[in-house]
């Protein structure tokens, strides 16, 4: 079986993710582009929760993960069946610098000397839990 979803960030449209099943594993191929800083990590988005699918890594002027993950590990995260994918940001943050993001500043959170993002899957900001 397979599926195709938008990659989105901050309302805008920068690649696909297409997932491929069985009955044992899922196979993850995304591709987008970002031009801007920071770790971005793709999740699945279930109806129970959710769960991280890897780090997307620069190739060729683009980010891509291509990875198969257990179907189980989804299951027990609440993330299958797959409704949607939705991206996490991540930062490096010195807290005597400027902060990255102005109009993202209420949306982050704080843990050690790293700045969290997540994003709904039609890529709006989601508040920290």
């Amino acid at each position: 079986m397979e599926s195709e979803f938008p990659l989105q960030m901050l309302d805008q449209n920068i690649g696909k993710v297409v997932l491929r099943w069985d009955d044992l594993h899922v196979t993850v191929h995304a591709a987008a582009r970002w031009g801007g800083e920071g770790i971005c990590k793709l999740c699945a988005v279930g109806e129970g929760g959710w769960c991280i699918l890897g780090t997307l890594m620069p190739e060729n002027g683009r980010l891509v993960l291509d990875r198969t993950l257990p179907l189980s590990q989804l299951s027990r995260a609440g993330a299958w069946p797959i409704s949607g994918v939705a991206v996490t940001l991540l930062y490096l943050w010195d807290c005597r610098s400027p902060f990255p993001l102005p109009p993202l500043f209420c949306f982050a959170q704080r843990s050690g000397e790293e700045l969290w993002f997540r994003f709904f899957p039609d890529g709006s900001p989601r508040m920290p839990e």
